[in-house]
């Protein structure tokens, strides 16, 4: 894995390299390497890890100042742009947590109020607030299933509840 600092380094080196040479980017063997370079540089981009917002506009500037043609810089900067959202994506997300047996923690009043109850809001606050109760703040897809399942009963043993509204439960629970 490549860092932020040898990247810029690299490009540096790389636009030194090219502003040396006489010929320019208008030569054959230039553009060629050119091209070959653009593609290492992308793949270089794939694999940082440490990039954050300083480096990664670092390393913009660093690319707009270089030889590189607009078409050229446009793909360095999506690049980055791209392997920085991942990055940040991966940093931000959180873990999705799995509770098989997520109805074995309902106490007695929560089974009687979610039975006796007769508006879906209660039933889904309920359900919701043990899950809180429990520390399960993001429940990955069948723990969620299940505890929809739950604060549809009775009328999902029955066939009374649409697709779409357990869809809707399930989003108001998350």
């Amino acid at each position: 894995m490549s860092t932020c600092a040898s990247l810029e380094a690299t490009l540096e080196q790389f636009h030194a390299y090219v502003a040396a040479h006489a010929a320019g980017p208008d030569d054959d063997a230039m553009k060629n390497m050119m091209a070959a370079q653009l593609m290492s540089i992308m793949a270089t981009i794939d694999g940082l890890t440490d990039i954050d917002l300083i480096k990664a506009t670092s390393l913009t500037n660093v690319i707009t100042a270089g030889p590189w043609n607009h078409g050229q810089k446009l793909r360095l900067s999506a690049r980055l742009t791209a392997r920085y959202s991942v990055v940040i994506l991966q940093q931000t997300s959180k873990p999705q947590q799995q509770c098989m047996t997520y109805e074995d923690y309902l106490t007695a009043p929560d089974w009687a109020e979610v039975d006796g109850a007769t508006g879906m809001q209660v039933k889904i606050r309920v359900v919701a607030s043990r899950a809180v109760t429990l520390d399960l703040i993001n429940p990955n897809e069948k723990t969620l299933a299940r505890m929809s399942a739950i604060a549809a009963r009775p009328y999902a043993c029955h066939g009374e509840i649409s697709a779409s509204q357990l869809k809707s439960i399930k989003e108001k629970i998350k």
